[in-house]
């Protein structure tokens, strides 16, 4: 939601009311509980209440508390219309939950499509629906896409990417 409260009134860019549609989709598959974490989640909160869909919110003080979260899942949805990251595509991915994003931010540099994890478009949320129902029926494919996965965040660990923005900010300052 907006701003720090209660979150009633939903942040669009974060894609709130599509997370809600693709959790009503899943409903008809499967037994849904949602965790959430953070701040102002009124507006899903309420949502799922409406929906008849259990869930657990916990606003986190500490972002090093966040990965204990990740153990919970057996997937993590990102529905934003507009991200710079999201950070929690690489940490999904470092704790072998899948992913499955719409074509935002890093995802789209970050995700191959059925190897690391998925990308989906907005407009075809029956499709996404469809496309976690098999997946969790195919064991062998999640266990292949989850060991990929790790493998891409490994390679993106910020400790690898450090040499790089090293030399990048000394260009910038010799640029000037």
């Amino acid at each position: 939601g907006i701003g720090w409260g209660s979150g009633n009134k939903p942040k669009m860019i974060k894609g709130p009311d599509i997370f809600i549609k693709i959790i009503k989709k899943l409903k008809k598959k499967f037994k849904i509980h949602v965790i959430l974490t953070g701040p102002s989640r009124g507006y899903v909160i309420n949502n799922l209440k409406k929906l008849k869909v259990s869930y657990e919110h916990y606003n986190v003080k500490k972002y090093s508390d966040i990965c204990q979260f990740y153990n919970l899942l057996d997937c993590y949805i990102v529905s934003s219309r507009f991200e710079g990251g999201p950070r929690s595509i690489l940490e999904s991915m470092s704790s072998g939950v899948p992913i499955y994003s719409t074509k935002v931010g890093q995802a789209k540099e970050l995700i191959v499509n059925g190897v690391n994890g998925w990308l989906y478009n907005i407009n075809d949320l029956d499709k996404l629906a469809d496309l976690i129902h098999l997946n969790f029926k195919n064991k062998k494919l999640l266990s292949r896409v989850v060991k990929r996965a790790r493998a891409t965040a490994l390679n993106n660990d910020h400790k690898k990417h450090l040499s790089l923005w090293i030399k990048f900010f000394i260009q910038l300052n010799n640029d000037q």
